[in-house]
């Protein structure tokens, strides 16, 4: 996720300083250009075969979750707000992805043991049952449920080449 894109979610966020005492820029992303080599089968380590699926680029970076025995990789978003529906390890969820700021999460869509659906609305986060308007983080911003926050899932973000290594069994949304 983008610093800018974390800021709007989590405004109270600290972070260490950079003068660490070391010689390091870390003004400069150590990834750039890396999903580029990958997908041109430049890695920077022996990969095996195994990691090598062409459901996806090998470069191309996923958002992961696994809920008991099931893993599902939801590829990036180019632009604007996606809320996808799933059902992950007999587990309903509801995906959040955002393109501008390269973000994204997984969370149980209840509240108060009710179902809520999550559609992307003018812009926004909107669950169809009361209208409220949700964020990234899955809190309830306006609305009915103002303050409500759905129950965040673990997920990681990671290259295709790395997930697949990881959950040979993962599934593709």
């Amino acid at each position: 996720m983008s610093w800018c894109g974390w800021r709007q979610l989590y405004p109270e966020t600290l972070v260490l300083s950079p003068d660490t005492g070391f010689r390091r820029d870390y003004g400069r992303d150590p990834f750039l250009g890396f999903d580029s080599a990958v997908n041109a089968g430049r890695f920077v380590f022996p990969v095996s075969a195994a990691t090598q699926d062409d459901r996806l680029r090998a470069g191309a970076k996923v958002l992961v979750v696994r809920v008991n025995d099931d893993a599902r990789a939801y590829p990036p978003v180019e632009s604007g707000l996606r809320a996808w529906p799933d059902t992950v390890g007999e587990q309903q969820v509801v995906v959040l992805l955002d393109g501008s700021t390269a973000g994204g999460g997984v969370f149980i869509p209840l509240h108060d043991d009710r179902l809520l659906t999550i559609v992307v609305r003018d812009g926004q986060f909107v669950d169809q049952e009361t209208g409220s308007v949700w964020n990234l983080a899955g809190r309830a911003l306006s609305g009915p449920l103002v303050g409500a926050q759905l129950t965040p899932l673990p997920t990681k973000t990671t290259f295709w080449y790395a997930a697949i290594a990881a959950e040979p069994d993962i599934r593709v949304y």
